[in-house]
């Protein structure tokens, strides 16, 4: 028997920081209904050139696998408090601040996301001028509704 889509998609990209749970609390709160799926995503560097590929690509999947370790550990337990259904993705990529933007507009219209659940990290302007962030990103170039937790 096949299993039933979820009514909508919450995407949750998350970095290990408090923010990142207040928003997940937040979203399940507050817009999160019955039969909806919280897809959290993370996007762990990628090393396109290098002369140790076979060691790079080990090293690669043992940062997938803590990733995936840590957002189990830190944010699904939130989930099953609520009765939420999730799905963990980690991707390989460039990590800089659009690059991980792409990532999360891709995967958020590819998947057919209803809403984009970020939170706002309190960097300072001039960090933000030198690498740029990812929720301004997104909040930029995201054709899914895209929202903020400040």
């Amino acid at each position: 028997m096949a299993e039933t889509p979820p009514n909508r998609i919450l995407l949750v990209p998350v970095d290990d920081t408090e923010e990142n749970e207040r928003a997940l609390e937040w979203a399940l709160e507050n817009i999160h209904k019955q039969g909806d799926l919280v897809q959290f995503l993370h996007v762990v560097h990628h090393s396109h050139f290098t002369s140790m590929v076979q060691q790079s690509e080990q090293q690669e999947e043992i940062l997938v696998d803590q990733a995936h370790n840590w957002i189990q550990e830190r944010f699904t337990h939130t989930c099953d408090q609520m009765g939420a259904s999730y799905k963990v993705l980690v991707l390989k990529g460039t990590t800089d601040a659009d690059s991980i933007g792409q990532n999360i507009c891709h995967q958020a219209e590819n998947a057919g996301v209803a809403v984009v659940v970020m939170a706002a990290h309190n960097k300072g302007r001039q960090i933000k001028f030198i690498v740029g962030s990812v929720t301004q990103y997104c909040t930029k170039h995201c054709s899914k509704t895209v929202l903020v937790m400040h």
